[in-house]
């Protein structure tokens, strides 16, 4: 606007310089307020095209937020939903931790749910995924909130199963261990799982969740491999201890042995 504004100033000032330098006849002076009428009609049209050029620009920055306003007031719904929704979903899990395990049932646990030979063969992560989440679901109210995994090895034609497993309070723990017994009962005819890892995690009594595995041998009946509390270093991190204290014990000895040798040749 004002570079418009500068130009026709300037433009009015160079005629008006040069009017003044020419003998001008009556046909000149009507093509010097013509050039004049002509300059200020071309200004006016710019002018306007300009202006209405902000309008718009001002317009549209009006509607951008706007609807950027839009957009965040509902993305802070959608949020605010969400945290409603996570508040439902820990209380829901805390009751669901409060809660006493339910009595094994009578009938047994039926896993027909799930085609063990064909989630073998094909190895699909999909069914296997589906597979895991309903034995998660079926088996919460005998073990407490349970995730189950499922581990295939199609070379061993051999399938094996975690489940880790939250109670609340140690007084919880007598119950499980009636519905594990019951449950690795349910699993034996299922040839084709030959272990097993169950995990169990006493949410008030961190010191009283421990891990144990089953193994089947040669007979095919189940027999514990390991149990030890969670607090506890495993088997294999027991031994990488102790083999990095033999070898400290070691490196201290021949440090003496050598001490000793040196002493020696001084007293010599």
């Amino acid at each position: 606007m004002g570079i418009l504004l500068g130009y026709r100033g300037y433009r009015e000032y160079l005629i008006k310089k040069v009017v003044p330098q020419l003998d001008i006849s009556p046909l000149k002076k009507r093509k010097i307020a013509y050039l004049k009428h002509k300059m200020r009609t071309e200004h006016l049209i710019v002018l306007m095209g300009v202006s209405g050029l902000g309008v718009l620009l001002l317009f549209l920055l009006t509607f951008f937020q706007f609807s950027g306003g839009n957009q965040v007031r509902k993305l802070t719904n959608e949020t605010m939903q969400l945290k409603e929704e996570l508040m439902v979903l820990k209380e829901e899990q805390s009751e669901l931790i409060r809660m006493p395990l339910f009595a094994y049932p009578s009938d047994g646990f039926s896993f027909s749910f799930i085609n063990w030979e064909q989630l073998l063969v094909e190895n699909d992560s999909e069914e296997r995924f589906s597979a895991e989440h309903e034995l998660s679901y079926q088996l919460s109210p005998f073990l407490g909130r349970t995730m189950a995994f499922i581990f295939i090895d199609q070379p061993m034609q051999e399938i094996s199963l975690t489940f880790i497993s939250t109670v609340r309070v140690k007084e919880d723990l007598h119950a499980w261990e009636e519905n594990w017994q019951k449950l690795l009962e349910d699993i034996a005819p299922i040839t084709l799982i030959t272990q097993g890892t169950f995990s169990i995690q006493v949410s008030e009594e961190i010191d009283q969740s421990f891990e144990q595995t089953i193994v089947r041998d040669e007979e095919g009946e189940w027999q514990l491999l390991e149990r030890r509390l969670m607090a506890e270093p495993s088997k294999e991190e027991s031994d990488d201890k102790k083999e990095v204290q033999s070898s400290e014990e070691s490196e201290k000895e021949t440090q003496v042995e050598g001490e000793q040798k040196g002493s020696v040749k001084i007293n010599e």
